[in-house]
């Protein structure tokens, strides 16, 4: 397994879990959820079992306030207009994921952590323009599917099998380095659910 893709997926898991733990009430609607999705078993056997459930929404929300990469470059291959301005060919040009996702314009309540406003959005890399954790266009991850495949069983598994807990209340906050990470390790209690 890629060690970096592994880090990835672990970030994204631990601040969508995290969320999960600091909303105990939306915890155990949420686990039994992902019981349900699970088919009443205490793992998520498959992606397309997963679909536009909550455990999605949440990753998806996890996403959007915390891009894996806060910032990206792209240079201009040809003469363009953007919103107006002229950009020269040749011109690099400077997105970030990071502003765009905390937007007013885009986004409502953009730094609340709602996972509902993906309720029946697939693909929202591809349908919402100013969501873009994987980039976009020509460029966008490769990888992308597959990351959020994986996030999602993982997340969806731990969910139906564990309630969760925060160690501290502490808060854990995003350091940019070239992806987004935690500056401290977050650390959960995890209790096994009964039945």
């Amino acid at each position: 397994m890629d060690a970096k893709r592994l880090l990835r997926t672990r970030v994204l898991s631990a601040r969508a879990s995290r969320s999960v733990a600091a909303r105990r009430e939306a915890g155990a609607a949420l686990a039994a959820q992902a019981t349900a999705v699970a088919g009443g078993a205490r793992v998520v056997a498959a992606y397309a079992s997963v679909g536009d459930e909550p455990p999605t929404r949440l990753l998806l929300e996890a996403l959007r306030l915390y891009p894996p990469v806060p910032s990206m470059i792209r240079e201009a291959v040809a003469d363009d207009v953007v919103l107006g301005m002229p950009i020269p060919a040749k011109t690099q040009v400077w997105i970030s994921p990071w502003v765009v996702h905390r937007h007013r314009k885009y986004w409502d309540q953009p730094t609340a952590f709602l996972p509902e406003r993906f309720a029946g959005v697939t693909a929202p890399w591809t349908s919402i323009g100013a969501f873009i954790p994987f980039s976009g266009g020509p460029r966008i991850c490769i990888g992308a599917a597959f990351a959020m495949a994986e996030a999602q069983i993982v997340l969806a598994t731990l969910i139906s099998r564990f309630e969760f807990g925060l160690e501290s209340d502490r808060p854990v906050l995003p350091k940019a380095t070239l992806t987004v990470v935690p500056d401290v390790e977050p650390w959960f209690r995890l209790e096994p659910v009964a039945g």
